[in-house]
């Protein structure tokens, strides 16, 4: 596993613990709906990146695979810790 693919992972990690976080938070203030809207946003937002590196890795090839999947969990990462800091104030 090269560089990339471990920044990726980490990432990845990470997102889970924020969007663990967020859900916690949320689904303790009992808005109605918002725990299932958080839930749907997320699965919508890694399937849309499933398919954006499929088009990254056919048109683009392997290499780029790996950088796009980096550069997309870490963006995602920015934007749920962003959001956590929102609704933590």
């Amino acid at each position: 596993m090269g560089c990339v693919d471990q920044a990726s992972d980490a990432a990845k990690k990470d997102m889970n613990i924020v969007y663990q976080k967020i859900y916690k938070i949320i689904k303790a203030r009992g808005i109605p709906d918002i725990t299932s809207k958080f839930e749907t946003a997320q699965k919508n937002w890694i399937a849309s990146r499933e398919n954006w590196w499929d088009v990254q890795g056919l048109i683009i090839g392997s290499p780029m695979y790996s950088v796009c999947r980096m550069d997309m969990n870490i963006s995602r990462v920015n934007e749920l810790n962003d959001l956590l800091e929102q609704i933590q104030n």
